[in-house]
Order: structure tokens, then C-alpha cells, then sequence
């Protein structure tokens, strides 16, 4: 199994320093995981001087750079598949590489920040999305098996300090960060059935 992450995954599992705990909670090896090439470049700029948008901070592009170091290279897509994916609104040319490495790949999930993405993939035609139905991650079903393993505690140490780069995050955890357990659970699964309500057959995975 090989699993592909999106740049808002990262930079948001980055801030959250959730990105080293993703082989426990996919039980996956690290070496397993891929993202865009560009990336790197934007994470080792951002070291020095945080973007304020995909990097707020240089702790967290240490992370993801680190993180990446450690995976492998994104496979290689044809130029006809990602053809496909590319020019559709929803979609940014990152995002469609990933999604035509995804159709092109068996045994491999794809990991997301982006809910637009998913949506729109959701809208394309049957033969095009077809190949990705039951292999796509968000980034909530992250921070929900986190919680269930790690406990709420420890996961507001991490997230609340930046909780405020995913607005359904921030909601969730609450105006100062308190959301109880339960009350965490449910919003987070709540947030998770929305996506999972876009299509039938759904296009997410399961953990």
C-alpha cells in the first residue's frame, strides 16, 4: 500500500505535528508515502522564511521536510491520465497529478486537505472517478483515529496553538479550543459523513 498526500495534508499535519504519527495510525511505513516535488522546495524556503500560507511557521516546514525526505517519489503518471484531471474547476494542477497517480496506481490511497478536491472529483464522469471510489483520505479521519489513540489531551497540545489554518478544525475543537470527547467525535465524524455523502459508491476510504 502506498499512500499519496496532498500539500494542504501536509502542511496541516505539519502544524499539528501529526505527520510522524501517520504509520501508527495507517500502519503504513513511512517509506511509503509520496506527495508533489514541489513541495520540498516550498518547505525548505519556508524554513527560513515562513510563506504565512502553506508555512506559518519554520517548525512546521521542518516537519514536512523531514517527512518527505523519508518518503519516495511520486510515481509517474502518463501524460494522457493526467490530461484527464487537469482544467476542472476544484482542481489545482497538484491535485490533479495526484488524482491521475491514483487512477494509474492499484494498492494506493490518496490523503487530502482539499474537500473542494474531493467534491470535485465527486463531479466527474463515471469512468473518470470510477477508479478512485474507496481510496481517498481527509485529513479529518487523521485527527479522529489520533484522538481515539492518543486522547483528547494530547490532542489539543498539538492541534490548538494551530488549530485556525482548517476552519472545520477550528470549529470542532471550539472558540477556545475546550470540545470535550464526545463532543469532538461527533463533530469530526459529522464532518467526515458530509464528504461521505458527496457520491455513492463514496470516494473515501475507511481506517
Amino acid at each position: 500500500m502506498k499512500i499519496l498526500l496532498d500539500v494542504d495534508a501536509i502542511s496541516k499535519l505539519a502544524h499539528w505535528g501529526l505527520l510522524t504519527e501517520l504509520p501508527g495510525i495507517l500502519g503504513i511505513d513511512i517509506e511509503a508515502y509520496s506527495t508533489v516535488g514541489s513541495l520540498k522546495f516550498r518547505a525548505r524556503k519556508s524554513i527560513d522564511a515562513p510563506d504565512g500560507k502553506l508555512f506559518r511557521t519554520s517548525e512546521a516546514a521542518q516537519h514536512a521536510l523531514n517527512f518527505i525526505a523519508l518518503g519516495t517519489d511520486l510515481p509517474d503518471v502518463a501524460p494522457e491520465s493526467l490530461l484527464v484531471y487537469e482544467n476542472i474547476t476544484g482542481i489545482d494542477p497538484g491535485e490533479a497529478l495526484l488524482l491521475a497517480a491514483l487512477a494509474q496506481n492499484e494498492g494506493t490511497l490518496l490523503l487530502t486537505g482539499d474537500k473542494r478536491a474531493v467534491k470535485a472529483a465527486a463531479a466527474l464522469g463515471c469512468e473518470l472517478k470510477s477508479c478512485i471510489y474507496g481510496r481517498v483520505l481527509i485529513v479529518e479521519q487523521i485527527v479522529l483515529a489520533a484522538l481515539l489513540t492518543h486522547g483528547i489531551e494530547w490532542l489539543r497540545e498539538r492541534i490548538c496553538p494551530q488549530r485556525h489554518i482548517d476552519k472545520a478544525i477550528s470549529i470542532v475543537m471550539g472558540s477556545e479550543c475546550r470540545a470535550e470527547r464526545n463532543s469532538l467525535i461527533e463533530g469530526l465524524s459529522s464532518y467526515i459523513k458530509d464528504v461521505d455523502d458527496i457520491d455513492t459508491p463514496s470516494l473515501l476510504a475507511y481506517l
